[in-house]
């Protein structure tokens, strides 16, 4: 036999009771639980200038890498992340290989086509002589 289903009004009146209990807990706990403004805040372990100098420190680092990849060869950038044993293509990544470009120290083989399927990069004589540097 099938079982009815309670009238309209009655799952209305159940639902606002389940609702009006959440907000009176809400509310208790609230109003019972100690004030957060009144502590002070736990200093950061690295300020924000340290962790600058540590992103600029890598992406160096990762420049170089770079560089010393494209000493022999020009490569494509999945090739370059293989090599330098990357999982993907990071922000980090494409950062240092535009600022790279940027500088003109490396070069588009297509510089038509930055987007292409076929597209390299290759190293400038510029890069060539700050790989030699460093």
């Amino acid at each position: 036999m099938k079982k009815a289903n309670p009238p309209r009004h009655q799952l209305l009146a159940t639902r606002h009771r389940a609702v009006g209990a959440f907000l009176l807990l809400t509310s208790y706990f609230l109003l019972s639980t100690p004030s957060f403004a009144s502590i002070e805040p736990v200093a950061l372990k690295k300020t924000t200038t340290e962790v600058e100098a540590q992103s600029r420190a890598q992406s160096g680092a990762q420049s170089n890498a770079i560089l010393h990849a494209l000493a022999n060869e020009p490569l494509s950038a999945n090739a370059l992340v293989s090599l330098l044993g990357l999982k993907s293509k990071t922000g980090a990544f494409k950062r240092s290989l535009n600022e790279l470009i940027d500088a003109h120290l490396i070069e588009y083989t297509i510089p038509d086509k930055p987007k292409s399927r076929l597209q390299k990069c290759r190293l400038k004589e510029a890069g060539r002589k700050r790989k030699s540097e460093g």
